[in-house]
């Protein structure tokens, strides 16, 4: 893998991604033929171009982004008679779910219900949502849940928290793989924040900074020292967005480059060939154009949400608002509103379509 020469070198996946890390980087930023944002599964992340989870269609962009497999910022080219044009329930009666993650065929959350934190999914194609399995919480703890999820073809990834009595908070990594039907903990460290999975590797955030661990498991490394944010890997890249500035770590030689500082923290982030998009807590919404340059597209300063996510569907943005949902072209005004009046806790897209949570649901929506 090496550097790209310019910005934004590739596309950030935000679940999971299965990127090809051989050859140089393709001159501009932004998807490069993958499935699906955080890379292998599909569709999960922010992918690199065309294709969701290990090369379904177009990507999620959403927080993340990578290549070769995953979720992508770039997606299909619009949705057929069966994408849904209105706001469409496809499993209901949950706690907060969330995060959400794609691969080829099914659309995984984790329903936080209670001292257990189940991992579900329904098919893409539509059908009853199952539980694929379920690890028990802290239950004594003031707090707790699953903080970051994400998918290859190997298995499903997610890390719960639990903080209690003003300690400090603690994480478990879990791997369930499809192969044996098996859970097992890959890690426990402090407060994860969020977490990506490309090429065999999962990376991420805590108090402690960047790290990356195999998916079979071993010791974590240490990737930079950073404070703990939202994540989003391409083929040569893990991007950090925490504490008000947009950084990217080289995955080969952990090199840290500063893209963007000044936000309002705490931050989500999409990208495209070549731009980044941040949305603040504020929900502001800004246009990265080169290292150093930024430009606000969107809001006044005068809302915020408790909750932040942006995605990136061909040339149109998806965000969270303090009450509502928004899209907007990349270069115009808002153009859509839906979901008003509900606070959406996830949003992800995956080739033509917009998958959102909320208190206790899970809905989707025609991208396009």
């Amino acid at each position: 893998m090496r550097r790209h020469p310019s910005f934004l070198a590739v596309a950030i996946v935000a679940a999971s991604v299965g990127c090809s890390s051989a050859g140089s980087p393709p001159v501009a930023v932004g998807p490069t033929g993958n499935g699906d944002g955080n890379g292998a599964a599909a569709g999960d992340g922010n992918g690199t171009s065309g294709g969701t989870t290990g090369g379904t269609t177009g990507g999620t962009t959403g927080d993340g982004a990578g290549s070769g497999g995953s979720t992508g910022n770039g997606g299909s080219t619009g949705g057929g008679s069966d994408c849904p044009q209105q706001v469409t329930r496809l499993a209901s009666g949950m706690h907060n779910p969330g995060p959400l993650a794609v691969d080829a065929a099914y659309l995984y959350w984790a329903d936080q219900s209670g001292p257990a934190a189940s991992i579900e999914r329904i098919a893409k194609a539509g059908g009853t949502p199952e539980v694929v399995t379920s690890d028990d919480l802290d239950a004594s703890a003031d707090s707790y849940g699953v903080a970051g999820l994400a998918v290859d073809s190997d298995g499903i990834y997610w890390s719960t928290y639990a903080s209690s009595g003003g300690a400090e908070p603690t994480s478990l990594l879990f791997a369930y793989r499809f192969a044996d039907h098996g859970t097992s903990v890959i890690t426990n460290t402090t407060l994860i924040s969020d977490l990506v999975v490309a090429d065999g590797t999962l990376y991420y955030s805590n108090p402690s900074g960047l790290w990356r661990v195999s998916t079979a498991g071993g010791w974590p490394q240490p990737m930079a020292t950073l404070p703990a944010g939202r994540l989003a890997v391409d083929a040569w890249h893990v991007f950090v967005a925490a504490n008000g500035t947009l950084s990217r770590v080289d995955r080969d030689t952990n090199a840290v480059e500063t893209l963007a500082t000044g936000f309002t923290p705490d931050l989500a982030v999409a990208i495209d060939f070549d731009h980044a998009y941040v949305i603040d807590a504020h929900s502001e919404v800004f246009a990265v154009d080169a290292p150093g340059v930024t430009r606000k597209i969107y809001g006044d300063g005068g809302s915020s949400a408790s909750v932040r996510w942006i995605q990136l569907a061909g040339d149109r943005l998806f965000f969270s608002g303090p009450f509502e949902a928004m899209s907007m072209p990349t270069d115009g005004p808002v153009s859509y509103t839906f979901y008003t009046g509900l606070q959406t806790s996830y949003g992800l897209v995956d080739g033509d379509r917009l998958y959102l949570s909320r208190d206790d649901e899970v809905d989707v929506l025609c991208a396009r």
